[in-house]
């Protein structure tokens, strides 16, 4: 599935047109040197791959997974200028420390981070301390320096569902070795609705509301909130702040203060859990700190993110997209997302969002249709029960949902 839709991307970018008001001579020169830089980038990055691949393969196979041997611990430092931002929460959370797994990773270590299917099933055993018999991966989609993986537990459903699926959001800040980092996680088990998708500053001083619904509420459920300072990866530290989120019926609705964390950046991670205390579901999301006189919408930088409600149902469904931060550049006016449909296939639809006066964010909505077009000059024909759907956003592919599951 990974294969084909890094194929069907490249397809697509062969067919953009360039400016036609160009010379034709100096357009056909273009296309050479891009075809030949691209043959040469793929012929130079597939042998890299292969040495890789085999000296992970032959490493995994003598020794152990262990946890990440990179040290955690909380350094308040100068906060990086509004623009300069790490995203990543797990297994590490700062460019530095990035560097220096990746360098970790390489010398043979904790090889589950070269990708992101492993990465997920490690988060899952060792941070949710789901057992590892139980955990099985869904699909997993790497597109070279963003990837998504989902995951699901199986004492919870012995057959997939989106209602139990756990997803991942990756980056990899690092050319080589490129270990992965996870950027977002969020759970179908719970719809975290507060804060918003749109919300990207934590104002210190102040209550944060946490609040949502369950999509299924075992009795007894519970919901806590945790914030935790950027340097902990997720880690128990004594700067952590929890708060017991009141559970009503499927809804949860609570606050809990935002301490001053010396200005550095917040994880906040919100968990579900069954009256036996096992995890059923978590949402982590990074987000910057400052006092209210700072926290304007022009100072802030917003991880980018494409959600959908949603996650499953029959052909004619509409479904609502929420993205924000999905244009690549400030100077970018609109983005086309591509409805890619079982990658097996191929087939698209595709909407075209403007950008506002004011935001980058949108909310738009799309019906899932009986057929699809062809994309990039493959695929097309009947949608079927059981086929995936995932939303991508051209050009780069900035911001990609979770799959949508057509049903009976």
């Amino acid at each position: 599935m990974d294969g084909e839709l890094k194929e069907l991307l490249r397809r697509k970018a062969d067919g953009v047109q360039p400016n036609p008001k160009m010379p034709g001579h100096v357009l056909k020169r273009a296309r050479r040197r891009r075809i030949g830089t691209v043959l040469l980038s793929t012929a130079v990055v597939a042998a890299l791959g292969v040495g890789v691949f085999l000296g992970a393969s032959a490493a995994l196979k003598k020794q152990a997974i262990r946890p990440p041997n990179v040290p955690a611990t909380h350094t308040p430092g100068p906060r990086p200028a509004f623009g300069q931002h790490f995203f990543g929460i797990w297994p590490v959370d700062s460019e530095a420390r990035a560097q220096a797994f990746a360098k970790h990773v390489k010398a043979g270590h904790d090889l589950w981070a070269l990708e992101p299917n492993t990465e997920a099933v490690y988060f899952a055993t060792h941070v949710m301390h789901w057992p590892r018999q139980s955990v099985a991966v869904h699909r997993s989609t790497d597109m070279g320096t963003a990837a998504s993986t989902t995951i699901w537990n199986r004492d919870m459903s012995t057959r997939y569902s989106p209602r139990v699926a756990l997803n991942f959001s990756f980056g990899s800040p690092t050319a080589f070795p490129s270990v992965w980092v996870i950027e977002r996680v969020d759970s179908g088990v719970l719809d975290l609705q507060c804060p918003s998708i749109r919300q990207d500053v934590l104002v210190t001083g102040l209550s944060q509301e946490i609040c949502g619904s369950f999509s299924q509420a075992p009795a007894g459920s519970t919901v806590k909130a945790t914030l935790s300072p950027a340097g902990h990866a997720l880690q128990a530290s004594g700067d952590q702040h929890t708060a017991d989120i009141p559970v009503s019926g499927s809804r949860f609705d609570g606050t809990m203060p935002v301490p001053d964390f010396g200005g550095d950046d917040a994880a906040l991670l919100v968990t579900a859990y069954a009256r036996t205390g096992v995890p059923l579901g978590l949402w982590v999301r990074r987000f910057r700190t400052a006092p209210a006189s700072l926290a304007s919408p022009g100072a802030t930088t917003a991880s980018p993110t494409l959600t959908l409600s949603p996650t499953s149902g029959p052909i004619g469904t509409v479904v609502t997209l929420q993205g924000a931060n999905c244009f690549s550049s400030s100077t970018q006016q609109e983005v086309q997302i591509e409805a890619l449909r079982s990658l097996s296939h191929g087939g698209a639809g595709m909407l075209v969002v403007r950008r506002s006066a004011s935001a980058s964010s949108f909310t738009v909505r799309y019906r899932i249709p009986a057929t699809m077009r062809p994309y990039a000059g493959g695929g097309g024909g009947s949608i079927r029960s059981g086929d995936e759907i995932v939303f991508v956003t051209m050009p780069n592919a900035v911001c990609t949902s979770t799959a949508f599951t057509v049903t009976p």
